[in-house]
């Protein structure tokens, strides 16, 4: 698809995909194999045109592009309206999250490979092309490739390679570099929608357990760092004082994800420990002491830390549950 067959860009908008194109050569391949992409929306109205825009506008001739948007209350819509004929589906309806929303444009999809791009995020060009040529060329049931981290500026913050992931050890592995046989998605079943934050790692370890992996060296993806995304709210690039709850939610997601295949080294549980003293000392510094009992019970039920650190928490935690006890129902009050 060319700039031509898109409708305009906002006024204020240059550059790729706004108004460059995917320039990118189209070598003589055997054959181009579908590939679906789905992106799962919600409250995204700022940014997901350059998302359907980086996709649209791939030089490749075989995309089926969905769209499961979970009805939001902003301008996404307008946005949706304006692309619509160019989707093989769109949707905009309640669902219980980005786990739910994936699942279902993946039960719609066709192709050969599929991905999903989150609606924050975009593919850089000739993405589709490089990861077509790689699996026609391994046949490998996963394809990786390095995503750039930007903030939303421009600044770019790091590049995260994915050249050492595998069943063993996932390594700094970034999901929006990651695409995978369809067939291989239908034996691993989709994601897990009781997962919210690490139901990614979990897909990969049950992907990687029956499949190999053939891994890019051009970058595929930019995935940008801002204030609403989830990746910010809940502190994994970023320290946002009001998330301190989100980010424990995580940690136990990553913990459990971890625990059920059996990957949690000495040095996992370590880095652990520190997580949660980390967020011990925010929550001392906040004077958010109703928080302290839940990670408390986190680090002994999971035995995480020393043993002299695990009886410090025991020790401070019945020296102060009295006081969090009655400001708790001060609160309620």
């Amino acid at each position: 698809m060319r700039l031509n067959d898109l409708p305009q860009p906002p006024t204020d908008k240059s550059g790729w995909p706004w108004t460059l194109e995917d320039e990118s050569e189209m070598p003589l391949l055997p054959e181009y194999p579908r590939i679906s992409i789905i992106t799962p929306s919600y409250n995204q109205g700022g940014f997901v045109e350059e998302t359907i825009r980086s996709v649209l506008l791939q030089n490749y001739p075989e995309i089926e592009y969905i769209v499961i948007d979970g009805n939001s209350k902003d301008q996404t819509q307008l946005v949706l309206d304006k692309y619509k004929s160019h989707f093989a589906f769109c949707s905009s309806e309640a669902d219980s999250g980005q786990s739910e929303a994936i699942n279902k444009g993946m039960r719609r999809a066709t192709g050969a490979l599929v991905a999903w791009l989150n609606s924050d995020d975009f593919y850089l060009p000739g993405t589709l092309m490089r990861v077509a040529k790689a699996y026609l060329e391994t046949g490998a049931g996963l394809i990786a490739g390095p995503v750039i981290n930007f903030r939303h500026g421009g600044e770019v913050e790091r590049v995260i390679y994915q050249d050492g992931l595998n069943v063993e050890f996932l390594g700094s592995f970034h999901q929006p570099g990651i695409f995978f046989d369809r067939q291989l998605w239908l034996k691993i079943g989709g994601v897990d929608e009781q997962l919210d934050y690490c139901m990614d790692r979990d897909l990969l370890y049950r992907a990687l357990a029956l499949s190999s992996v053939a891994h890019l060296s051009e970058p595929l993806a930019m995935f940008r760092l801002h204030e609403q995304s989830k990746c910010e709210r809940s502190g994994i690039f970023g320290n946002k004082q009001f998330e301190l709850r989100q980010r424990l939610v995580m940690l136990n997601e990553d913990y459990l994800t971890l625990d059920r295949y059996g990957k949690i080294s000495a040095k996992q549980r370590q880095n652990f420990a520190r997580q949660l003293s980390h967020l011990t000392g925010l929550a001392l510094q906040r004077m958010d002491l109703a928080f302290l009992p839940e990670l408390w019970q986190f680090a002994l039920e999971k035995r995480l830390g020393s043993a002299t650190a695990l009886s410090f928490f025991q020790r401070i935690w019945s020296k102060i549950k009295d006081r969090v006890t009655v400001s708790a129902h001060e609160d309620a009050d």
